[in-house]
Formats: C-alpha cells, structure tokens, sequence
C-alpha cells in the first residue's frame, strides 16, 4: 500500500469512528487500530486527532469548489442567478453530508480548537472570496446590485457570514443536546439573509441563503441519531 493510500485509509477510519463514537469519544488508539497501522505511521501522516477534522472539512469544499467551477464565468445568467446558485450549491452539500457538518461543529466550535477553526474559516473565504467577489462586480456593471464600491465586496460578504459562524456553531453544538435550540439558528440567519439582501439593494428573499432545508436535515439526522440511541 502506497503512503497516500494509508493516509487515505487512516482518514476513512477516523471519519467513521467519529460519526460512530463521536468526535470526543473517539481516540488516536482506536483510529490506530481501526486502520491496522503502527503509531509511528499515524504520527507520519498526522500530529493530532484535530489534523483529521480539517482534512475532512477541507476535502468537503475541494468537492464543493468543483460545482462551483460549473457556473463561474457563465453568460447566460444573471450575476443574482450566479450568486444564487453559490448559495444553493452551499446549501445542497451540506444537506447531502449532513453528518459531516454535525460531525464538524461537535469538534470545531470548541474552545480549544479555536484556532482550527479560525484556520479553517479563513482558509474558506480566501477560496471562496473569488468567486463572489465576481458575481458581485458584474452585478454592479449589470445594475442589478447597487453599490458604491464593489471591489472586495464578496469577500466582505463572506466575512460578514463567518462573523456570524460562532454563535451559530455554538447553537447547533447545543442543539445535539437539545434541538429545540436549533430555532435560535433560524432567527439568526433569516436577519444574516436579509442584511445580504439589503447590502446588495435588493428587495428582502431575492437571496435566499439556503439555511433552512440544512435545519430541517440537521434536526431529522439528530432525530435519527436519538432514536438510534434508544
């Protein structure tokens, strides 16, 4: 077996130890031995357990990255049509590997992991920031945005929604607990929703930020988790 095709199997251990065991419950020993490797190769490939969280994370947007690719730079949209289906594409994965996101929130939004996950959200918008920063100029040019300045304005919009991860991550590491927290979350993105509306000077709902069907698909995989557990 080739060094990446273990790196690989020690990534596939470790993700279904953590969805199995959870995040907390699940030791470096028993990624170790899940894989069949010797310490030393673990240690070769990884430093600690968090190193497997942002690998996860960040081989999600990688995926993410790629359908993004399918509509930049297209003609035959409108630049609200082309930042909508960011959104929706955003919204669309995160449903689809709705065990991952909880899975990710239980270890990152923890305070000491702070500095992962301040990595991991920056190392986000600098991928992302391109992209919007994009859709957003040829929505000015189009005059369907309406702003002053639009250099750097989709990365503003980026940092604005990862000001607002913390407490949303905090909510929903609660909600693992209690779920009923999980409507603190809507309330928090329907405002986040309509500031993005009204940076941009359109009428509130033109962007939709797709946060409510990830919601609904976190409180049926909580569900499920706690029925599993009965």
């Amino acid at each position: 077996m080739t060094a990446q095709n273990r790196k690989e199997q020690i990534i596939a251990c470790a993700r279904d130890l953590f969805l199995s065991r959870g995040y907390e419950n699940t030791t470096i020993s028993q990624i170790i031995d899940a894989a069949g490797i010797a310490k030393g190769t673990f240690y070769h490939h990884f430093t600690a357990k968090t190193d497997l969280i942002e690998v996860l994370v960040l081989s999600f947007m990688e995926e993410m990255i790629h359908d993004f690719d399918q509509w930049h730079g297209r003609t035959d949209i409108s630049a609200t049509e082309r930042l909508q289906a960011y959104f929706d594409i955003n919204s669309t994965w995160k449903q689809k590997r709705v065990e991952l996101v909880v899975l990710s929130v239980s270890a990152l939004y923890r305070e000491e992991n702070s500095l992962l996950l301040r990595k991991i959200i920056e190392t986000s918008v600098d991928t992302l920031a391109p992209y919007f920063d994009a859709a957003v100029l040829e929505g000015v040019r189009s005059e369907e945005f309406f702003l002053p300045d639009p250099r750097g304005f989709g990365r503003f919009l980026l940092v604005l929604m990862a000001g607002t991860s913390h407490s949303q991550g905090k909510i929903i590491l609660e909600s693992i607990q209690n779920p009923e927290k999980l409507t603190e979350y809507t309330d928090q993105v329907r405002h986040l929703e309509y500031t993005v509306n009204l940076l941009l000077g359109l009428p509130p709902g033109r962007i939709d930020l797709g946060v409510q069907p990830i919601i609904e698909s976190i409180q049926r995989y909580l569900a499920s988790q706690k029925e599993g557990r009965s």
